[in-house]
């Protein structure tokens, strides 16, 4: 079928090849059907000479094989790179595809990558964030309606977007419906409306105008392939339940007629050959296909293709495959032995996650595997899990793990029982974790083991002074005996060997980062990353929280270490919030609250939530605030970070502040004094409502800016907070000044932030004073935007852009459904439409199609142990 209006994606497309060697990223969006791969079809025909392509595309399978694309195109690869994705790892994949796309102007096309593994998705953020080194055009090509706030490609294309020209493949019109009918005696519009212009589904109802209502694509495509001989159905089935592909070799075996057949399939649209594999020529013809095979029917397909292809299967790609179809297929002992082979590879390559569902697919097969594979798999699962941040998978495999545990010295013993205690700290299960920590300590007391024993005595204790003593004996011991892990961990843990000042903190955390860099430990490095970070961040020192966060969050990305990411995000959240960054802080909260895997440590994203809707005047404030009161109690910094929302909150609505005084005294004289900028956090907002509130003791470790308000110098105070890019407190500062020209930038400053409620307070606050100029007028943002709307408006018209209901749409901005209502009613009054429809077509003009918005689930908040 001809390309019909697509003249402006080819246009684009050609701009950027004709652009080489200047890398560049094309995100080629559209629903299923829209015509995407045929658009790169037409491209790479017409592509620039002295250009070469290379491509490949995602499989559909449960678990993919690692770096599926590439194997597509291993023939053009370089020898190297072949060899590393036969399970030299990762870095070596990397490395090896930066080299050949540094050797000549190409183009790189990976089609289907919202069904992309995780190793896939991790070499396209390395490509992405080196574009402007590599004379590449990348082409990634992907099913937007499929890409949701969910999937974790979404994160990645967000990182690309600031880069990338986004292609968007929109629906045919009915001109373009009546182009691709070429006079035919065809009810033209009704098969425009029938296919709501999908390419795709138009050239299938084309083909049989008189399929049923019903199903309408299915039953074309059925009734094409109808018209091929009744055996040629054996091809298309195995075909249908090979996404990955049916090997050419194969087709002997499914008949005398099979390669005719085959050929028949390609001539009528149904199958291609891509390489020496066949086809659907569609995903949508072959979710039709297969979906006519009946599902006995279907394990006897797949067996069929376990029997072919595992005598053959060497590659990591054809393992995967093999796996999936033994699952599929029932095949037990087959699924057992691919699948954990297919897991040991995954894991090899950093796909965590894929290694976890192989893994659980070999442990629902365990009967056919010997009982050291079973260790095995238990073991290998817990580590996969914990670094997929699935905690309570990671959590019962160890234990399971830990039971079977036979003939193993009390030093083994001990080992294993210390990492349980460890897995069952991070799954929240404190009980247990003490539990196991207790016989972790007796096991390497009774196997003399000093250096363990000390290292399970401090990991066991809750007293600050002892965690302090042993933790500098265990890091000594760890050392004399080269246990440099051991010693990382004590270095970087929260309360590893605290007690001094903050720079002492921060010299542990970084000789602890090279301490567990040295041991080639993912878990301890992850972990000195995270807490340098949040060090950085709650010291308010910008230039080493951005430092921090960006290393930590590229090198745990990098390593798909998805509960450290998870963790470095929920502290950026945090630090968003201190920059002024709102929005971004909203989006961080979204991933890290919201997220399926969220810990019992949430408040460093659960504080920049509730301040921030505090400061807006979020109907929701109230709600957001409530995870306070279950930390208040709990002492530390999370405490700190709880009682700092409620002195704000009682400045904002004039409410008490008795309670936030009571916790703050409590802290300070505690045995282990907080941070001063955690201190600040609450001491700012008594210092609004009564300064007597704050107590010598509690001044005597206030940081400057806290210091020089205190002795009235607001204006210093003010400027010491813009040193440190907090704008907003310095706004609050200037916000109570008399001075006309400070309160207008103050109020400016506010008014851009959104902070509605705090402008009525400081307005309250000037009007009590005498000022007779109190700056009002509409919201900066307002009155900035050609349709008049706020920026929370403005979020909201985005998401209606992409058809979101009020529940979703509440999703996404961490609101309450009620909420995100008003604001769909206050949009359409706004833009004077009657419509949630007409609202939305409204924001597809106004704004490009953004697949940028990347939640990932959550992760801790305070310094992890």
């Amino acid at each position: 079928m001809p390309l019909v209006e697509r003249d402006d994606q080819l246009a684009a497309l050609d701009r950027l090849a004709a652009g080489l060697p200047t890398g560049s990223i094309a995100l080629i969006g559209g629903e299923a059907g829209s015509g995407k791969t045929s658009l790169l079809r037409e491209f790479l025909a017409r592509r620039p000479p002295g250009v070469s392509w290379r491509a490949g595309r995602c499989d559909d399978l449960a678990t993919p094989a690692s770096f599926a694309p590439l194997w597509d195109m291993a023939d053009a690869l370089p020898a190297a790179v072949a060899d590393a994705l036969e399970g030299e790892g990762r870095q070596r994949v990397l490395a090896g595809i930066a080299d050949a796309l540094r050797a000549e102007p190409s183009i790189l096309v990976f089609d289907d990558v919202q069904w992309a593994d995780e190793a896939t998705i991790d070499l396209i953020r390395f490509v992405g964030r080196r574009i402007d080194e590599l004379p590449v055009l990348l082409c990634l090509a992907y099913r937007s309606d499929e890409v949701d706030r969910g999937h974790p490609l979404r994160t990645t294309l967000g990182d690309l977007t600031r880069g990338a020209e986004r292609i968007e493949l929109p629906a045919l019109t009915l001109q373009g419906v009546t182009g691709l009918a070429g006079g035919r005696d065809i009810d033209v519009p009704r098969v425009y409306a029938r296919s709501g212009g999908n390419p795709f589904f138009v050239a299938e109802l084309l083909a049989d105008p008189d399929a049923s209502a019903s199903g309408a694509v299915a039953d074309a495509v059925l009734a094409r392939a109808a018209k091929l001989p009744a055996s040629a159905w054996t091809v298309l089935e195995h075909t249908a339940l090979a996404p990955e592909g049916l090997p050419l070799t194969l087709l002997p075996s499914l008949g005398h007629d099979a390669e005719r057949d085959a050929d028949l399939a390609v001539e009528r649209g149904l199958l291609d050959v891509f390489g020496s594999r066949l086809r659907c020529r569609h995903d949508l013809v072959r979710t039709a296909i297969a979906d006519a095979v009946s599902p006995v029917r279907q394990r006897r397909v797949h067996r069929h293709l376990v029997e072919h292809l595992a005598p053959t299967a060497t590659t990591t790609a054809d393992i995967a495959q093999v796996a999936a179809h033994a699952v599929a297929g029932g095949d037990g002992e087959r699924a057992a032995d691919f699948s954990l082979r297919a897991a040991d590879r995954a894991a090899s390559d950093g796909a965590h996650r894929e290694a976890v569902r192989h893994f659980t697919h070999a442990l629902n097969h365990r009967h056919h595997l010997t009982p050291e594979h079973v260790d095995h798999v238990l073991e290998s699962c817990a580590q996969e899990a914990y670094f997929a941040h699935d905690l309570p998978l990671a959590l019962t495999c160890a234990l399971e793990w830990l039971e079977r545990a036979r003939d193993l010295t009390p030093q083994e013993q001990g080992s294993r029982t210390l990492w349980c205690s460890r897995l069952a700290h991070y799954a929240g299960d404190a009980e247990r974790a003490d539990a196991l920590a207790d016989a972790s300590i007796a096991l390497f007391a009774d196997a003399a083991d000093t250096l363990n024993e000390t290292y399970a005595r401090w990991w066991r204790t809750d007293d600050p002074d002892a965690k302090r003593t042993l933790g500098r004996r265990t890091v000594d011991l760890a050392q004399e005996a080269g246990d440099l892990a051991i010693a990382a961990h004590v270095l970087v843990a929260a309360d590893g060997i605290e007690g001094g000042s903050a720079d002492d903190a921060m010299t542990h955390l970084e000789q602890g980062l090279d301490f567990a860099l040295r041991s080639g430990s993912d878990e301890q490095t992850a972990r000195a990353y995270c807490n340098l970070a949040y060090l950085a961040v709650v010291d308010r020192d910008r230039e080493d929280a951005d430092r921090w966060l960006d290393d930590g969050l590229d090198w745990t990305w990098a390593e798909d270490l998805a509960f450290w990411w998870d963790a470095m995000v929920d502290t950026r959240a945090l630090h968003r919030l201190f920059r002024g960054d709102w929005d971004g802080a909203l989006e961080d909260c979204a991933r890290t609250i919201d997220g399926r895997r969220a810990l019992q440590w949430q408040t460093c994203a659960a504080a920049a939530r509730a301040t921030i809707l505090l400061r807006r005047g979020d109907p929701d404030a109230g709600t957001a605030a409530t995870f306070s009161d279950e930390t208040v109690a709990d002492g530390g910094p999370d405490t700190l970070m709880a009682t700092a929302v409620h002195a704000e909150a009682a400045w904002t609505a004039g409410g008490d502040a008795t309670a936030a005084v009571a916790v703050l005294e409590r802290e300070v004289h505690a045995s282990r004094p907080p941070r001063p900028w955690l201190i600040a956090g609450v001491a700012f907002w008594l210092a609004k409502i009564d300064p007597s509130l704050i107590s010598d003791d509690v001044r005597a470790m206030l940081p400057s800016p806290l210091a020089r308000e205190l002795s009235g110098d607001l204006a210093g105070a003010a400027a010491e907070w813009r040193d440190r890019g907090c704008a907003f407190e310095a706004a609050v500062l200037e916000g109570l000044a008399d001075d006309p020209d400070a309160l207008r930038r103050a109020f400016a400053e506010l008014t851009a932030l959104g902070a509605d409620a705090t402008l009525a307070r400081l307005r309250r606050a000037a009007e009590e004073r005498g000022v007779r100029s109190v700056p009002r007028g509409a919201r900066a943002t307002t009155a900035a935007d050609p349709d008049g709307l706020t920026a929370r408006q403005v979020e909201v018209l985005r998401l209606l852009g992409e058809m979101m209901t009020d529940a979703e749409i509440a999703r996404r901005l961490t609101i309450s459904e009620k909420t995100a209502s008003h604001h769909v009613s206050a949009i359409l009054a706004r833009l004077g439409v009657g419509s949630r429809r007409e609202a939305g077509t409204h924001a597809r003009t106004r704004f490009p199609s953004d697949p940028g918005a990347d939640p990932a689930p959550g992760g801790p908040a305070r310094p992890v142990s």
